[in-house]
């Protein structure tokens, strides 16, 4: 297991945008942007996917986050999102995610782009909503994942 070096010297600096950038990056190098997902902890894992989906929101909302591979981890991320007890934004996850038929989110990218294309007449306009509940950012996803960084520092 890799751990980030000078991991708690960086943790020091008050500009958590900085901080969560660095270590996103250097998880992303380790995992090979996502081709090697095995070599990351438990706790590297959920922070990978918690930034993945705050990412694909803040760069085009719920139909990006399902349409891109990041949607093949769209429960994981309702788990991890819980796991640094950003609640209100899982539930809004957990509501988005029930535009698919019978709730399911395919992990193949092509059968999860089919699905997307014949409901996104529909679901859009639910996503957009729901979207605008993200933005508001009512859990700071920030703070959170700093939190949660910081608690569990021997696994990072």
């Amino acid at each position: 297991m890799a751990n980030y070096p000078e991991l708690e010297k960086l943790l020091e600096s008050n500009e958590i945008d900085d901080v969560l950038i660095s270590l996103d990056n250097y998880i992303n190098e380790l995992c090979e942007f996502g081709e090697n997902l095995n070599v990351l902890t438990k706790q590297q894992m959920n922070f990978f996917l918690n930034q993945n989906f705050e990412k694909e929101i803040n760069n085009g909302g719920l139909n990006q986050f399902f349409y891109n591979s990041s949607g093949e981890f769209s429960f994981e991320t309702i788990q991890s999102l819980n796991e640094i007890k950003a609640v209100y934004t899982a539930t809004i996850l957990e509501k988005a995610i029930c535009q698919f038929p019978s709730n399911n989110v395919p992990k193949d990218r092509d059968s999860r782009e089919e699905i997307i294309e014949e409901i996104e007449d529909i679901a859009n306009e639910i996503w957009e909503v729901l979207d605008s509940k993200l933005y508001e950012n009512e859990d700071n996803l920030s703070e959170l994942n700093l939190t949660y960084i910081k608690s569990n520092i021997k696994y990072f």
